[in-house]
């Protein structure tokens, strides 16, 4: 739990306390930004294939979901 806090805020702060003002730099690092979360969404795509019973499991969030709000989305 400590160690994933770490991952997220070391990189924040470091980023923070480094100026950059070159704007090719800039646009190199957003490019590699939208790289790496294409990564992660496809990783968490393969990781979602492999569930097993996910059809069954995404039903079952509806129905709760259903539940739980269809009065609010009532018109």
């Amino acid at each position: 739990m400590f160690s994933g806090l770490l991952i997220i805020l070391v990189p924040l702060i470091v980023g923070y306390l480094i100026p950059l003002r070159h704007k090719a730099a800039l646009q190199l690092i957003n490019r590699l930004l939208s790289w790496i979360v294409y990564l992660i969404l496809f990783f968490m795509g393969i990781s979602l294939a492999f569930l097993d019973n996910l059809a069954s499991n995404l039903v079952a969030i509806f129905h709760y979901f259903r539940r739980q709000y269809y009065d609010y989305f009532i018109v």
